[in-house]
């Protein structure tokens, strides 16, 4: 019915089963355009918005043995990892930057054993495979990864280039950018700031909040990540903005956002910009609706991973 008569179907399936048509080689001309894009863009900044999704392929019970555990295990597919390039000003998508098909392990595994893996078998190195291999940014212009928690990583945050990324560990810190300045935790320390501003921040709804515009409080600090505890206590300079729901309804948890960045922030003015960086992050969430249930990506009928890849 897609194809429009028997012809142009067995042509598709001959397409997919051509060995020169593999998940790279389809990407790579669109890849080039957007890196075309982003090159053009001279003194701008573009957001590298990263974020994965998983595609659900259990109905083809021939993909089993081909594809990665997915959820709770008891389904399979791919883990599908998206980075978006986009335009922050007019919060527009300028293309994909790239994508990585990954194939979660059969078997649990220790977290300790998990961090010896070279970072290609790990799902958690998928925030830094997005975005090794990447052209540099022209001169005076800025390019930053923005990330949701699930790339709080070290790797992530010690990785080169600018970042944005959405705090999930209470991490060491000296309180300060001072080189003698105290030692505490970020989480802990962000709460104690007293609020230096106010915005409204626009909530979806969801399982966890019902939609809303919230009026939030701001704060923000310089602070310096520590990575080791040894007596030198090396460190990374960061600036951390905190972003909290005054009066959240009765019985919802108000909404929380812990960004770190290693962009200055040093005003309000600069704050507010980091946290409209992050709200594009939502874009990569209307993405991925546009692939399950605009494309329906997960309704194909191929039964090889090879072919199903492209």
């Amino acid at each position: 019915r897609k194809c429009g008569s028997p012809a142009a179907y067995q042509a598709l399936l001959g397409l997919l089963d051509c060995s020169e048509v593999t998940h790279a080689s389809v990407l790579a001309p669109h890849f080039q355009l957007t890196q075309r894009t982003i090159q053009q863009r001279l003194g701008l900044t573009t957001l590298l918005v990263g974020d994965i999704t998983e595609l659900n392929y259990t109905s083809k019970s021939t993909l089993k043995d081909q594809l990665g555990p997915t959820g709770n295990g008891s389904t399979f597919g791919f883990e599908c990892f998206n980075l978006l390039a986009i335009d922050p000003d007019q919060r527009a998508v300028l293309g994909l930057a790239n994508q990585i098909l990954f194939r979660r392990r059969r078997r649990k595994m220790a977290k300790s054993k998990i961090a010896q893996l070279p970072v290609q078998k790990r799902q958690s190195g998928l925030w830094v495979r997005a975005t090794k291999d990447l052209p540099p940014a022209p001169p005076q212009t800025r390019v930053v990864r923005v990330f949701d928690r699930e790339g709080d990583t070290d790797e992530a945050l010690k990785a080169p280039g600018d970042y944005l990324i959405r705090s999930r560990t209470n991490r060491c810190i000296r309180r300060g950018l001072e080189p003698d300045a105290p030692m505490g935790k970020l989480h802990t320390h962000l709460r104690t700031l007293a609020e230096q501003g106010r915005r409204e921040v626009v909530v979806e709804p969801s399982k966890d909040h019902t939609g809303r515009t919230a009026v939030c409080g701001i704060s923000y600090a310089g602070v310096q990540i520590c990575w080791s505890r040894s007596p030198e206590n090396r460190a990374s300079q960061a600036w951390c903005v905190r972003v909290w729901e005054l009066d959240p309804p009765d019985g919802e948890e108000g909404i929380e956002w812990l960004l770190v960045t290693n962009v200055p922030v040093e005003s309000v003015a600069d704050a507010n910009q980091r946290i409209d960086w992050y709200e594009c992050r939502w874009l990569s969430e209307e993405y991925h609706k546009a692939l399950k249930t605009g494309v329906r990506i997960e309704a194909v009928q191929l039964t090889k991973r090879e072919r199903l890849e492209p």
